[in-house]
C-alpha cells in the first residue's frame, strides 16, 4: 500500500505518513485483503521470463517495429530509456514462443509447461502477447520478476493493457534505480515513470 511505499523510501513513521497525506487532503481507506490466487516464480522461472523478455526487448530494434516505436516516442518515451528499460515488442513475430521455445528447448527440461505456468499462452494456444503491444518488464537485479504490455492504439479492442495472470507483482516498477537521497514522484503508470526517468 502507499504508505508502505512511502515508509521504505523515507525516514517518516506510518504515523508522520498519515499526518501529512491528511494535511495535503489525501484520503486513503484501507481495505480488507481479499484472498490470494497468486503465487511467486521460482528461480527458473525467473531464468525463463528474463531469457523471453529480453527476446521481445531485441525485436524493438528492427524495422518491424516501427509502430512500437513511433508509440512510445508519441509519449516522450526516447530510444535511451526504452533500452534502459529493455521495453518489448509483443505481437512482432507470429508466434514468437515457438520461437523461443525452439531456441531454449535443449536448456530447459519441459520448457513449454514452464511456459504455460507461466501464462505466456492464450487459450488458442499462441502467444499470450500476440496482438502487437509494448512489452513492460518489471526488474530486480537483473531478473524479470513481472511484467505486463500496452496494446497499442490501433489494436485496443476492450482492454489497453494485458497484465500476467496468476503471477505476484510485489515490487514496484522501477523499484530498483530509486535511492534515498533522490526525490520520490508517484505517478499513475509505468510510461508516467520512464518519462521522468
Amino acid at each position: 500500500n502507499i504508505h508502505q511505499f512511502i515508509e521504505k523510501y523515507t525516514l517518516l513513521t506510518k504515523d508522520e505518513i498519515a499526518s501529512s497525506l491528511n494535511d495535503q487532503k489525501i484520503k486513503f481507506k484501507t481495505l480488507t485483503p481479499i484472498a490470494d490466487r497468486h503465487r511467486y516464480l521460482n528461480d527458473l522461472e525467473l531464468d525463463i521470463l528474463t531469457k523471453y523478455t529480453n527476446g521481445l526487448h531485441s525485436f524493438i530494434s528492427t524495422e518491424k517495429a516501427v509502430k512500437h516505436i513511433n508509440y512510445l516516442h508519441g509519449r516522450g518515451i526516447t530510444n535511451e530509456s526504452i533500452h534502459y528499460f529493455k521495453l518489448g515488442a509483443g505481437g512482432y513475430l507470429k508466434n514468437y514462443n515457438q520461437t523461443f521455445v525452439g531456441q531454449y528447448r535443449n536448456s530447459y527440461n519441459d520448457l513449454d509447461s514452464i511456459m504455460q505456468g507461466l501464462n505466456l499462452y492464450n487459450q488458442r494456444g499462441t502467444d499470450y502477447w500476440w496482438s502487437p503491444s509494448v512489452i513492460i518488464p518489471y526488474f530486480y537485479e537483473d531478473q524479470v520478476y513481472y511484467c505486463n504490455s500496452r496494446i497499442l492504439p490501433a489494436n485496443v479492442k476492450s482492454m489497453k493493457y494485458l497484465y500476467m495472470k496468476g503471477i505476484k507483482k510485489d515490487i514496484f516498477f522501477n523499484d530498483t534505480i530509486l535511492d534515498e537521497n533522490d526525490d520520490i514522484f508517484c505517478v499513475e503508470g509505468e510510461f508516467n515513470a520512464i518519462s521522468l526517468w
